[in-house]
């Protein structure tokens, strides 16, 4: 597969444009949902594209009880950056006008080839409680198209994830030490 890219008409209707490597191309509606990123982003976002979860760790470094998940309702997905200069296009194909506005009754979402949509932590949204939660170790994992709803190549690289160390100073401040992190999704 070559490009993705996520559209809707009303009754806002997700589906995907697939181009294959060998020629031609097929349009596949998905169960995916789109939600307005009213959070500071205005546009349209596909709803919860990848889900956060954070578990404590064992003594021997398992997951373990329940997870605390983040809130972040969704993600609009563009060319942000090149990721790999030897694979695709060097110029984008998708940009973040592609995302809509709020009356839009059609969006072009979608990664190229060679490129990745970056976001960064402190974008709003993409945080998760950790009130009440005891000094000890962890893991979050970040978890792309939990719910199957986009036709892939491999789900083998939908999953990545960060242990770290919680700690707390005398004084009640909160403190995360980063260890282990991967895979990275390819």
């Amino acid at each position: 597969m070559r490009r993705q890219t996520s559209s809707w008409t009303t009754p806002r209707v997700l589906t995907r444009d697939i181009e294959y490597d060998g020629g031609g191309a097929e349009h596949v509606r998905t169960d995916a949902g789109a939600v307005w990123g009213g959070d500071g982003h205005e546009h349209w976002h596909i709803e919860r594209y990848v889900v956060y979860h954070l578990y404590a760790l064992d003594e021997s470094g398992e997951v373990t009880g329940p997870a605390r998940t983040d809130h972040k309702v969704g993600f609009c997905i563009y060319d942000f950056e090149r990721a790999h200069v030897d694979l695709g296009s060097d110029d984008p194909t998708y940009d973040r006008k592609g995302c809509g506005e709020e009356g839009s009754s059609h969006l072009v979402m979608g990664l190229s080839p060679g490129w990745a949509d970056h976001y960064n932590w402190d974008l709003p949204g993409q945080s998760i409680e950790i009130d009440g939660l005891v000094d000890g170790d962890y893991r979050i994992f970040a978890v792309a198209d939990e719910q199957s709803v986009f036709r892939e190549e491999t789900r083998t690289n939908n999953e990545t994830r960060v242990d770290f160390t919680l700690s707390s100073d005398a004084r009640g401040n909160r403190f995360a030490l980063l260890g282990d992190i991967g895979p990275s999704p390819e």
